[in-house]
Order: C-alpha cells, then structure tokens, then sequence
C-alpha cells in the first residue's frame, strides 16, 4: 500500500528541470548550459532562508550566482506543465545576458543539476530523438576524449616539442574523476609506451609528468609510477630534480609521505647526481639542495660534510646521525663560542634559538651544560644573553 509520503515523492519526481527550462530558453542557450553543466561549472549551493530556495554559483570565466526555487517542491504537480512558465519567473542570475534577455546558459546548467540530483533517470521529453541526461553526458565525454587524444597524438609526433600547458585542463578533470575518462587514461598509456622508446620522445612525456602533477597530483603521481624504471638514465636524475624542485615550494603536500619514501629509496648514487645538479642550478641558494640532502636521507654525505651546516641545521639531522651526535654537539658550541665572543648586545636571537633547539632535540647534555658555563664565565656582563639561553 502507498503511503502519502511515497505518493508525495512519486508525483515530485515526476517534474522535470530540463523539460521546463527546454521550453523557456532558446536552443542555443541551452546547448551551452547542458555543457557548462558537464563541464563541472555548477558549484555548491546554499540553502536561502526561505523555505526551498537555493544560491548556486556558476563558474566559469566569472563566477554568477543563480538563485533557483525547488521546483517539484513547491509546484503542486497540477502546475508541472507550466513548470516553464514558473522558472522563467523566479529563477534569476547575476550575469549580463540574464539581465537582458532571461534565461541563460548558468540557469540551464543549475536546472541539469537539479535533475541529476532529483530525477535522473527521467527522459527530457518523449520525442524519439531525445536521451537522458547520463546519455548526453556520455556524448559529450566521448567527444572530450577524442579531442584530448588527439592533441596528444600530435604532440608526439610534432616536429617542434613546445610547452603543453593545455595538458594542465586535461589533467584537473582526469584527477577529479578518472572513472570518467578511463578511455583517455588507457590511450595515454599507449601513447607514453610508445614515446619511451625514443631520448627525445622522454623530453615530451617528462613535460606532461610536470604539467600533471601540478594539478591532480595523487592520481598523476600513481599512475606515472609504471613509466618511472623505463626512463633513459640521464632523464631520471632530471626528472627527480624537476619533481624535488616542485617539492620544495610546496606543489607535492597532497603526496609528500609517497614522494620522500621514494626519494630515499634511491641509492645514493642517483642522490649525488641530483644533488650534483641542483648545486649547479642552485649556486646561490644552498638551502634548496641542503633541504634535498636532509629529506632524501643521504647520510653518507652529511657524516663527511658536517663542517656545511650551521647549528641550527646541524640539530635538524643531529637524529639522523647516531654516531656523529657529539661531534655535532662540539661543532655547534664551538660556533657558539665564537658567536658570544663577538656579538654586539642586542643580537643574541640565533644564539638563544640554537640552545633552545639543542635542548628541544638532544636535552641538556654534557656538551650543552659546557656550552653554557663558557658564556657563564666568559661573559657575565651579558645578561640578556644568559636570560634568553635559560640560565
């Protein structure tokens, strides 16, 4: 037996967003705002205080607002068949075309929304031509892939190599839903398989690797794994420096565990080659292979390089190296003595940070409480120093 709240929801499901908002905009309008609704631009929406509205935002070039009642709610289903009628009077949308001209392509887009969401089985109408919405969807993605395959095909086999920015489009919406365009993930491997068999081949693949994983990082990361072993010697280390400088202004966070497991699992001859090369390209800026030489775990280099650290970076390994912690600890309070000895008052800041670091990682050992007795007997007249050290 039906309950009234089945019956509710049966005759509600009855109503049709698109089949209202069919009839009240042109074909053109339409056409547009079915694919500015596959293209991913209908953004969250929030619930108006009056009872079944809802603020959507539209995105694309600019973000519009559309402010749309919930129809199959608030029409009793005698009224459905003015369904456009009513849409054309209470939908609205803060772009220019709207305000001229009514319905536009960010109301169309809002209405496929709502019928994914409450009726997405429904057919648009009866007519034999018409599909429903997954159908036309399918359409349209496959139409997408056969483009995006294409312009991947003709970049391999183009006689100038180039930068593919427009890779970055096609990697954002494949990494939000890879499902989606599982047919394109499957050419592109066909693709790269291929391209890896030529040096100059690799230069073009290593320029998607990059563009990728600047936008959809954890499914390009994973899926680019396979490709990695295949690479040509020489292209791996650029690689690697190419991913550690991305790492280092902060574009791997969503797979930064992944990316230092695999970094320190490389031997340390291909740690030295890209360190070799970020000293190169980083002859100023020594941070940025030092960072590499710390998070990739190249012990070996830093038990024979202590004398390149200053203290503060010397306690930041000072765990990594078990059997080099007290010529870490002498090193840094003999840096510590010099510093004391020639400081002006005043600038005592990296002096304090260096024991409050040390004790924070090592505790007050015997060569801290050394340390600290020297700038005890060697300068008492600086009391602000021996304030800031915790005397």
């Amino acid at each position: 037996m039906l309950t009234k709240t089945k019956i509710q929801a049966s005759l509600q499901s009855m109503f049709s967003y698109l089949d209202a908002v069919k009839k009240a905009a042109n074909d053109g309008v339409y056409g547009r705002g079915i694919k500015y609704y596959l293209e991913g631009n209908v953004g969250k929406f929030t619930n108006l205080i009056l009872d079944h509205w809802r603020l959507y935002r539209v995105i694309g070039g600019k973000e519009y607002l559309v402010k749309m009642p919930l129809l199959h709610l608030v029409l009793s289903p005698e009224k459905y068949e003015i369904g456009s009628e009513a849409l054309s009077e209470a939908a609205t949308c803060t772009c220019e075309y709207y305000q001229e001209w009514g319905i536009c392509k960010h109301v169309v887009a809002v209405c496929a929304s709502l019928e994914k969401e409450f009726n997405p089985r429904k057919k648009l109408n009866s007519d034999p031509g018409e599909v429903v919405l997954d159908q036309i969807f399918e359409v349209e993605n496959e139409k997408q892939i056969r483009i995006w395959n294409s312009k991947v095909e003709i970049y391999f086999n183009s006689s100038s190599q180039g930068n593919p920015y427009w890779f970055e489009e096609i990697a954002s919406k494949v990494a939000k839903n890879p499902e989606t365009y599982q047919k394109f993930v499957d050419k592109l491997s066909l693709e790269v398989d291929h391209a890896l068999k030529t040096w100059e081949s690799e230069l073009r693949v290593m320029q998607l690797i990059k563009q990728s994983l600047y936008f959809g990082e954890v499914f390009w990361w994973d899926y680019w794994q396979k490709f990695f072993p295949q690479f040509e010697p020489s292209n791996k280390i650029r690689q690697w420096v190419d991913f550690w400088k991305m790492y280092a202004i902060g574009i791997f966070k969503p797979i930064k565990n992944s990316f230092l497991t695999k970094l320190r699992d490389l031997p340390d001859s291909t740690k030295n080659e890209i360190l070799v090369a970020l000293q190169k390209d980083f002859v100023e800026q020594n941070r940025i292979w030092l960072d590499f030489i710390i998070e990739s775990r190249y012990l070996s280099w830093l038990e024979q390089h202590l004398d390149t650290f200053d203290p503060i970076s010397l306690f930041k390994i000072y765990n990594l190296l078990p059997d080099s912690q007290n010529e870490i600890e002498i090193r840094s309070m003999n840096q510590v003595k010099v510093w004391s000895d020639f400081l002006q008052p005043g600038n005592y800041r990296e002096i304090a940070e260096i024991f409050k670091i040390w004790e924070k990682i090592a505790g007050r050992t015997e060569v801290f409480e050394q340390a600290l007795k020297y700038l005890q007997e060697n300068h008492p007249k600086k009391k602000k120093l021996l304030e800031m050290v915790g005397n």
